[in-house]
This record gives C-alpha cells, sequence and structure tokens, in this order.
C-alpha cells in the first residue's frame, strides 16, 4: 500500500510540474507575441493604440495647439511671409512709415492681375462679336465691366490719414489680420488671372467660365471691402 501511495503522490507531483512549465511556456510565447506585435495594433493585428502613443499623440497635439500671444506673434509672421513672398519691397504694417508703401505695393500687385484678366476677356469679347453669339457677348461685357470697377478700387484706394495710417502702434491681432486679407487678395486676384486665360470663345463651356469668374470678382471685390474695413478702423 505504502509503494502504491508513494507512486500516486509522485505520479501528482510531475503532472503539477508538466502543467506548470506548460502555464510558463504559454505565458512566455504571449509576451514574445506582444513584444514583436506591430505597434498600435491588436492581437488580430488592426484597431488597437497603446496607452504610450496615445499619450504622446497628445502631447504632441498639445505642443502644437495655439498658446497665447506668442502662437500668434508666430502665426502673424508666417502670414506675413506669405503676403511678401511675391511683391518685393513689401515690408508689412508693423512701421508706421512703411505702412503705406506696403498698402501701395499690394494694390497695384493685384490691380494688375486684374487687369490682365479684363485684357484677356475683352480679347474673348471682340472674339464673341465676330462669331454673332450676342447673348454670350452681354454676359463677358457685364463681366469686364465688374473687373475694370474692382481694379480701379485696388488702384486708387485712399484711405486718407484715418485708422492704420494713423496709429502709432498697431496691435498683433490686426497686423495678422491684414496679412491674411494681402495674402488671399493676391491668391484670389492670380485665380482670377489664370482663369481669365484660358477663356477662348470657342469654348463649348464659356458660359459656364464666365459665370464662374464672375463669381471670383464678386468676391475679390468683398474682400477688398472687408480689408478697408480693417484698415480703416484700427484706432476708433
Amino acid at each position: 500500500m505504502d509503494e502504491k501511495a508513494n507512486e500516486s503522490v509522485s505520479s501528482a507531483e510531475a503532472a503539477a510540474e508538466s502543467a506548470a512549465r506548460t502555464a510558463g511556456e504559454s505565458a512566455a510565447e504571449r509576451a514574445a507575441e506582444a513584444a514583436v506585435q506591430p505597434a498600435g495594433t491588436g492581437p488580430d493585428g488592426v484597431g488597437a493604440q497603446t496607452a504610450g502613443e496615445a499619450a504622446a499623440g497628445s502631447a504632441s497635439e498639445a505642443v502644437a495647439a495655439p498658446d497665447g500671444i506668442g502662437a500668434r506673434i508666430e502665426e502673424s509672421k508666417n502670414w506675413f511671409e506669405r503676403a511678401a513672398e511675391h511683391i518685393p519691397g513689401y515690408k508689412g504694417y508693423k512701421e508706421k512709415e512703411l505702412r503705406r508703401e506696403a498698402d501701395k505695393l499690394l494694390r497695384e500687385y493685384v490691380a494688375e492681375r486684374i487687369e490682365a484678366a479684363r485684357a484677356r476677356l475683352e480679347s474673348v469679347a471682340l472674339a464673341v462679336t465676330d462669331r454673332g453669339e450676342l447673348q454670350l457677348l452681354a454676359g463677358v461685357d457685364r463681366t469686364g465691366r465688374k473687373l475694370r470697377t474692382i481694379r480701379d478700387k485696388y488702384l486708387f484706394a485712399d484711405y486718407g490719414y484715418s485708422g492704420i495710417f494713423d496709429t502709432v502702434k498697431v496691435g498683433d491681432e490686426i497686423l495678422d489680420r491684414l496679412y491674411r486679407f494681402d495674402t488671399q487678395s493676391q491668391e484670389d486676384a492670380l485665380r482670377l488671372e489664370q482663369l481669365a486665360a484660358t477663356l477662348s470663345a470657342d469654348s463649348p463651356s464659356l458660359r459656364s467660365d464666365l459665370g464662374l469668374l464672375d463669381q471670383r470678382v464678386t468676391a475679390l471685390d468683398q474682400s477688398f471691402n472687408e480689408r478697408e474695413h480693417v484698415i480703416t478702423g484700427v484706432g476708433r
């Protein structure tokens, strides 16, 4: 009986040792799999994100987020660089004695783009007239008049000595808005010129192209009015 009991105890101990070893191997295998599994994936390889990655992402977002005056100044500088990119001599509005020159350079640049678009439209009008398409001619003339009007607004704007030109110090927020308007005006005027350059009296889409050009002229006119409001409203 004692021998059989001893054999039973030995068998039980061996079984327990085997089970423990198997469990340990399984745990080690799972750990190894987790170690080689690509970051940002779950057990099936998709869909999960580690806490460290989530924390790193949140930290990156926190660093990238605008934070107070310093960030606004940095953003303003970036807008200034964009505004000055295509206009030689443009030095912005920070220094009072340079503001009129910066304003003049910006308006002249935009007016040149508008005039190029108007001149192209005039040649299209002649071609449309030669073809006898009077219905199209009315739309061409209407858009041409709009272009001439907005060109003159940019070219001959006179703000006197009010607003930004009569204020010694202009806040960073106002400067930022002005640089944004200047950048947007340049981009809008350039797109206007580029669209006008593609117009052709032979094009079956001329009517719709004229409609799009007309919309862009209206948007540029609205941008001018908003910019003028910022310039003359400073100091009030």
